[in-house]
């Protein structure tokens, strides 16, 4: 949570630490990256003692670990766990790619040096979790905190892919203006620019397909979590978890920031869908892509008997997606909740009072806003 906050940095001089966003990213991606091997492991542990097999094996994460990280408390993986490190790690690696750039304006060799250093071991963590990421089909949750994760998790996934492609957008510049010529032989600056524009857009496309599947189980789950939502309404005080419902509260406050902040607007998509294969499956979905319908889209490499879902716009489905959320109830839900709770009367109940700590700091977080 503390990594969360504190990898926007304009609120570094907020953070009331006195330090630089450049110090306080390095900070951060060098504490995630000391912890990683401790948090994540491969699945062989216990089972052999060769290294480079463990190395190459499937891995898990732990959900707790003791303070001095010497034993796992929780051995098992938490459902959303693997999301938030993975969605953690990329705003570090956005964070250290938009440092990087602000050194090689300020022409300071030796932070760059250990910024890039930095950043190369940040990506190998990353590509573990990513994969524990990809293993798992089903993120979708009935339950109003786990939604309000996702929801939370959405707005994240925007702001790193805002902040990447914006990364990527200013060292693209900072290329043409070297005047680099193509005739001679490429320098070690250069191929580290062409490298890191080709791992900008593979990760904007893995973050913005993680975002579309969340968008997706997001939706499963509110669809089946408004049907269920008048019983809730209607129960008494005494039969309710309010930190957990707050869960929807600030799922919510997150869905309307990405309205407010325009992040949509802010990401270059053009990186994102780079890639994008022209190929649409159906005439109904050329025309849900903009098409009129009949415009003889390309067949994708792959063949038309393959499931071509992944080649659609990743944008246009993000963007449908939020839209969805938007429309699903869940805000108007959400301030419903609020007011129930802001009556001092419900907060008496022993519901209430027997989780007092946590309640009043989901309702704390439910009233203002930490998006904005």
């Amino acid at each position: 949570m503390l990594l969360r906050r504190q990898m926007d940095g304009k609120r570094a001089e907020e953070s009331g630490t006195g330090l630089s966003p450049y110090t306080l990213v390095r900070y951060a991606g060098e504490l995630m990256h000391g912890v990683h091997d401790d948090f994540v492991y491969p699945v062989s542990i216990g089972i052999t003692e060769n290294k480079e097999l463990d190395k190459d094996s499937p891995k898990r994460m732990y959900w707790k670990m003791s303070c001095d990280l010497s034993h796992a408390v929780v051995p098992s993986m938490g459902h959303h766990d693997p999301l938030d490190g993975y969605i953690t790690i990329s705003a570090i690696i956005a964070a250290t790619k938009k440092s990087i750039c602000d050194v090689r304006e300020n022409e300071m060799k030796e932070q760059k040096m250990q910024m890039e250093h930095l950043l190369t071991w940040l990506q190998k963590d990353r590509d573990d979790l990513l994969n524990i990421v990809k293993s798992i089909d089903d993120w979708a949750t009935e339950d109003s905190l786990g939604l309000g994760g996702l929801l939370c998790d959405v707005y994240r996934l925007l702001s790193v892919l805002r902040d990447l492609t914006k990364s990527n957008r200013r060292r693209r510049i900072q290329k043409q203006n070297k005047n680099l010529s193509e005739e001679k032989a490429p320098t070690e600056e250069e191929m580290n620019y062409d490298n890191n524009e080709k791992d900008v857009q593979d990760a904007t496309r893995e973050l913005a397909r993680t975002c579309v599947h969340i968008l997706h189980d997001a939706n499963l789950g509110l669809e089946q979590y408004m049907k269920e939502y008048p019983i809730l309404r209607s129960s008494p005080a005494a039969y309710r978890l309010a930190f957990r419902e707050f869960g929807i509260c600030i799922g919510a406050n997150a869905i309307r920031a990405i309205f407010q902040k325009q992040l949509l607007e802010g990401i270059d998509w053009t990186v994102v869908d780079a890639k994008r294969c022209p190929y649409i499956a159906t005439k109904r979905d050329r025309k849900r892509e903009g098409g009129d319908g009949d415009d003889g889209s390309k067949v994708c490499h792959q063949g038309p008997s393959q499931d071509h879902a992944q080649c659609k716009s990743l944008e246009k489905q993000i963007r449908r997606g939020v839209k969805d959320i938007e429309s699903s109830g869940c805000i108007a839900a959400a301030h419903e909740l609020l007011t129930f709770w802001s009556d001092p009367s419900h907060r008496l109940c022993g519901a209430w009072t027997g989780h007092a700590d946590i309640n009043n700091i989901m309702f704390a977080a439910s009233l203002v806003n930490i998006y904005l």
